[in-house]
């Protein structure tokens, strides 16, 4: 489809407020824009509303058929039209169409590429920071877990079957679900950074594997 709708459509340049809730992609144009000035209290002053937002060859943005108003002294408003408004904005054409996509579903380079573009408008990175070191601590807790299951597999007792070994990979298993959904939430509510989001649930599982190797030399009395 050429017309882009639904996608985040607040993003934030300088002193100004952008809402920009379609693109056209063939044109890549953005379309139905409002943009608000802040002053240097943080309050509005100035905004507009125009047909469309354009980055020109020359890197300049200009309001297409646009409406300003301003705030007054006596708090009235003051409205003008314009056919073109140049705006001075600092932002890339690709920060503002954001059609980067889930960032579970990103690679590493597309995350930080992401996370880059979204820190220069103005928007949330939390998801797309997590991510990122998720997709690092990731691997290397998967190796942890493996060298949990392992001993609790091999554990030399003659009235183990398998089914209770695979039992206690399962286990594991759950232990790691249930502490990366418990971090991931709490990623989520703000209570945590989202790096320690994705690094916490590796620490957690090295530590519950010095307590599980601890507990079995304790137990069945094996010298690791």
């Amino acid at each position: 489809q050429s017309m882009l709708k639904g996608r985040e459509s607040w993003f934030r340049d300088g002193d100004y407020l952008l809402n920009l809730p379609s693109v056209d992609l063939t044109s890549r144009t953005l379309l139905q824009p409002r943009v608000f000035h802040l002053n240097q209290n943080g309050e509005i002053d100035i905004w507009w509303r125009a047909q469309r937002l354009v980055l020109h060859e020359a890197q300049q943005w200009q309001l297409q058929q646009a409406t300003r108003y301003d705030i007054l002294a006596d708090g009235s408003i003051a409205r003008s039209q314009f056919a073109r408004q140049p705006l001075p904005l600092t932002a890339q054409l690709d920060d503002l169409i954001d059609i980067s996509g889930r960032p579970e579903q990103l690679n590493l380079a597309a995350l930080r590429d992401t996370i880059d573009r979204r820190e220069r408008t103005g928007r949330q990175t939390q998801a797309f920071i997590y991510y990122f070191h998720q997709k690092l601590a990731y691997p290397i807790t998967v190796v942890i877990l493996v060298l949990i299951s392992l001993p609790l597999a091999l554990i030399p007792d003659r009235s183990r079957t398998l089914s209770g070994a695979l039992g206690s990979g399962s286990a594991v298993a759950g232990f790691a679900y249930s502490i990366t959904y418990l971090f991931r939430s709490m990623v989520v509510s703000g209570s945590i950074s989202p790096q320690l989001g994705a690094w916490g649930p590796l620490l957690a599982t090295i530590l519950a594997a010095m307590g599980i190797y601890a507990l079995i030399k304790r137990i069945f009395q094996l010298n690791f």
